[in-house]
């Protein structure tokens, strides 16, 4: 238990050293596919039954997020202006809690159905299944702006 304290705040502190040694070489929406990626691969592999490897994947997951978390920081204080972001943040805020409103049932429902290691793996393939749609969407919304 002990390790998994230090193991996963080092993890989400590394993933944020990164994010900030990427500066601004990466557009934002393809660090948070990545990252979103990396999450639902990890979130896959979190419920696995071996210990080392689950660890491993919450560890990976909290690299992934602490890296999308600077990033998205960073893009909300350049794209508005500071007498907004209060506002900003706290719809985000309210954004999540609307998410978690479905997720969290859903999350429950699939471990009790499919135990905890497939109800990870199926809500990290979930997520998987949402990047590719979003990458899929996206790529045939620049298509069409090409015609």
């Amino acid at each position: 238990m002990k390790l998994r304290n230090a193991l996963l705040p080092l993890a989400g502190a590394a993933g944020s050293a990164l994010a900030g040694r990427m500066g601004g070489r990466f557009r934002f929406r393809s660090v948070a596919l990545l990252c979103a990626a990396g999450i639902g691969g990890s979130l896959a592999l979190a419920g696995a039954p071996v210990l080392s490897l689950a660890l491993a994947a919450g560890a990976a997951a909290t690299f992934w997020d602490g890296v999308l978390e600077v990033k998205m920081t960073a893009r909300l204080n350049r794209d508005f202006p500071s007498d907004r972001r209060a506002t900003l943040v706290s719809v985000q805020s309210m954004a999540y809690s609307l998410a978690m409103l479905p997720v969290s049932p859903l999350a429950g429902a699939l471990c009790d159905r499919l135990g905890y290691s497939g109800g990870m793996a199926a809500l990290g393939l979930g997520l998987l299944s949402l990047v590719a749609a979003g990458m899929a969407a996206h790529h045939c919304r620049k298509g069409r702006k090409r015609e």
